[in-house]
């Protein structure tokens, strides 16, 4: 089982609603919920001109928010990623994935990233609830 986290990677906000929003999952679920979060950014667009635009790399915006969360959330991650591990981050060009008339190397990066995602996805431990 994973959570996956969703996120716009033109806009990768972490404020207020979202914050709210991950209280709420984590008062529901408990702390260990945490070990099974990924974090897919869609739009992350591999075109040239996209690519050129992008302030930051997908190197950073992991390590951003690999760091942001543990300061929100500071004794549930510790606890559930004890390692100082950065979350599992995934970079998708939404479009591309879906569009038969895509360039065929952003097509494939896409879909090759979403297989990565499902290599995780079916990897982790599943969450049981009570």
């Amino acid at each position: 089982s994973v959570f996956v986290l969703v996120f716009n990677a033109e806009q990768p906000r972490l404020n207020a609603t979202v914050q709210n929003m991950l209280l709420l999952l984590e008062e529901c679920f408990g702390w260990k919920l945490w070990r099974n979060v990924a974090l897919l950014f869609t739009r992350w667009y591999m075109d040239p001109k996209s690519q050129q635009r992008r302030k930051k790399s997908s190197d950073q915006i992991k390590q951003e928010w690999s760091s942001r969360l543990p300061e929100l959330f500071p004794t549930s991650i510790v606890q559930a990623l004890p390692d100082n591990q950065p979350f599992p981050c995934y970079f998708v060009d939404s479009e591309a994935a879906i569009d038969p008339g895509a360039d065929a190397a952003e097509k494939e990066a896409a879909l090759k990233e979403l297989q990565r995602f499902s290599m995780l996805a079916r990897a982790l431990t599943p969450f049981h609830t009570t």
